[in-house]
């Protein structure tokens, strides 16, 4: 990799180019990287420095007639164990490397690639404006040469027939992530992490290979289980294909998926009365989950259970993108759902189009978001309105998110009686909800290690009709991150439930804190109702050992003479031999309501044990039991057996 030299482009920053001859090997890629010019790397964060670039980071870009190649070598740092799988989630639980490749000269989008220490992989591809998207899971590989002395050198393998492009030019921009010192590393440092702009560019010489064209893949898979309602075996069989024409387009279908290896949900308390939003994990609505984001509480997918049939069809562009998505689920319910984005419709303003129905519901949802320049703000306004029943929703929101800086965020939100579906979240039904906080966060100048921020937030939450106060919270709290890793919180907090009939109040200090170290990170949150003696905690530590990464949590809160709960739970990853992994999971609840009622107690275990061929590829063993402690009777047992396999058919 010879030839460098420095140019302008977009907005007149500085971009470099690299010149990279063909390799025969990947090997000989290994064996001549060092001799080649090296990619840069400063610091991003938690402020720029561009004075000089990092000594002990290094880059590299080749390829062969098969794989482009970029290898990273970190010296003087023993890297903190990361996952071993594909989870995206675990990945950051850890160091990791990373790259934004984008393909086309235009930029229009970049695939973006992590990887471990623990050999984990994540992908999903990125837009000039930041958004992410999983419309893209492809089949790479992602090496460690070495892990030891001090010494971290990594190495992406990405096959040309698993990308699209369409000359010998490329853009990268490649990164690090130290976990324990929270900074990041990357090799242009004029814009932020996730933008596409200004990249280095790749020039391949003697590039003439055959560019890709459409691609069909498809995952079957088959799978034995056992239920806990029958001694009976099943042999449950099913799949999905994936139509890929282009980058910009997407189709995929699913018939009688298994959802299996999907992680189990974390459990814990809270003190306000909001129902839970747990994270979508299934890949079949993951995918392209940017294109039909709500503010109003219309669309939950996790509200579609037990699917039995998909569809779901993607084009994404720069200036505007469709998406579509049917499932028949829940014993042949039927939703629809459909959106247009169009990015960009004037300077600063994108506008979007939803439609979504179900067994209940007709609803269009119209919005737009305009970006405030001089106030670096972002408004946003929604509206939807049911045609079934005639009932409607908005939400108008701002928002300003600096670190460090100042951090706006106001919104309210009115919705009608059975606006939202069981598609949604049907809990904000007859809501009127105003909320907002106001925050500050700084870095002092002589010492970086310290950043202080202070935030205030306050929020009202109403039934419309009858008018009854649901909710109200109001809350004072000041944070400092110290040296060390060592972050600490306190403030002032007022939480107040209503019912109708009344209201009970919590009033109380909240203190907080934690430390990041390289084997435990132990964090905790504590609130104490001084009126009534009510109190709240939350106990936390991740572990990182031998590869391993467990995490171990508490969570009880008692309210005084009515009921005492506690979750404690232990999940995580062990890495048994290099793709062969076990990830436990296991959840001790008690709960007791009003005086001298009887008490309940569980214990939930999960294990689930997979041996990865590749990334798609598997075979897993899943167990799972519930005990109630009790009535001394097992609730619930399943065990299932499960292969699934990956197809390229074009």
């Amino acid at each position: 990799m010879t030839n460098r030299r420095f140019f302008y482009e977009y907005f007149c920053l500085p971009t470099y180019y690299f010149i990279c001859a063909l390799c025969k090997s990947i090997i000989e890629f290994i064996n001549n990287a060092k001799s080649q010019e090296a990619f840069l790397f400063y610091e991003v964060f938690p402020k720029c420095d561009t004075t000089k670039p990092n000594p002990n980071i290094k880059g590299f870009a080749g390829y062969t007639n098969k794989y482009l190649l970029f290898l990273f070598e970190i010296d003087s740092l023993t890297p903190v164990s990361g996952t071993r799988g594909y989870d995206s989630r675990d990945i950051y639980n850890g160091d990791f490397v990373g790259l934004s490749l984008a393909t086309f000269r235009n930029r229009e989008f970049a695939y973006h690639f992590l990887g471990s220490p623990g050999e984990g992989q994540s992908d999903y591809l990125l837009t000039q404006y930041g958004f992410r998207g999983r419309e893209w899971d492809g089949l790479w590989n992602f090496k460690n040469i070495i892990v030891k002395d001090r010494k971290w050198v990594s190495l992406f393998i990405i096959p040309f027939k698993s990308i699209f492009y369409r000359d010998s030019i490329f853009f990268v921009k490649l990164f690090v992530n130290l976990y324990l010192s929270k900074t990041l590393f990357a090799t242009n440092y004029n814009q932020p992490l996730n933008a596409t702009y200004n990249m280095e560019e790749l020039v391949l010489t003697g590039f003439n290979l055959k560019k890709s064209g459409i691609k069909v893949s498809t995952i079957p898979y088959v799978r034995v289980e056992k239920l806990a309602d029958t001694t009976k075996l099943y042999l449950n069989g099913g799949g999905s294909v994936e139509l890929k024409p282009n980058v910009y387009t997407l189709f995929s279908g699913v018939y009688n998926p298994d959802f299996s290896t999907v992680d189990l949900d974390v459990t814990s308390l809270d003190i306000n009365i909001y129902p839970r939003y747990y994270p979508e994990k299934r890949k079949f609505f993951t995918d392209g989950s940017s294109k039909f984001d709500f503010s109003l509480p219309v669309y939950y997918s996790r509200n579609i259970d037990t699917l039995h049939l998909g569809i779901r069809g993607i084009y994404d562009r720069e200036k505007y993108s469709f998406y579509g998505i049917f499932a028949d689920y829940n014993n042949h319910n039927k939703f629809i759902g459909f959106g247009i984005n169009r990015q960009k419709l004037f300077k600063n303003f994108d506008a979007y189009l939803r439609m979504l129905k179900d067994d209940t519901i007709a609803t269009s949802v119209i919005g737009f978001n305009y970006y405030v320049p001089f106030i670096s703000a972002m408004f946003n306004i929604e509206g939807g309105y049911n045609s079934e029943n005639k009932n409607k929703g908005f939400v108008v929101l701002l928002s300003r998110k600096r670190y460090p800086g100042l951090g706006i965020h106001i919104s309210f939100k009115s919705i009608d009686s059975s606006f939202v579906s069981k598609v949604g979240m049907p809990w904000y039904n007859n809501t009127l909800q105003a909320s907002g906080y106001i925050s500050y966060s700084w870095i002092l100048r002589n010492n970086p290690d310290w950043r202080p921020s202070v935030m205030f937030y306050v929020e009202n939450l109403y039934r419309k009709c009858p008018r009854i106060s649901l909710y109200k919270e109001r809350s004072l709290k000041t944070e400092v991150m110290a040296p060390y890793n060592i972050y600490a919180s306190i403030g002032i907090r007022e939480n107040i439930y209503g019912n109708g009939a009344g209201e009970v109040k919590w009033v109380g200090v909240p203190i907080g804190g934690g430390i990041f170290t390289r084997f435990v990170s132990p964090s905790v949150y504590y609130f104490y109702d001084i009126e009534n003696k009510n109190s709240f905690i939350t106990l936390s530590s991740g572990f990182h050992i031998r590869g391993s990464i467990v995490n171990l949590s508490l969570s009880s809160k008692h309210i005084n003479g009515a009921s005492d709960s506690t979750i404690i739970t232990l999940y995580g990853e062990m890495p048994v031999y290099k793709k062969f992994l076990i990830k436990p999971f296991a959840e001790y609840k008690r709960y007791t309501q009003g005086s001298g009622s009887s008490i309940n107690r569980n214990v939930h275990l999960n294990l689930r044990e997979f041996i990865y061929i590749n990334r798609f590829t598997q075979i897993a063993f899943l167990q799972d039991f519930l005990y109630d402690l009790e009535k001394k009777r097992t609730v619930d047992k399943s065990f299932l057996l499960r292969l699934q396999l990956y197809l390229q058919i074009l």
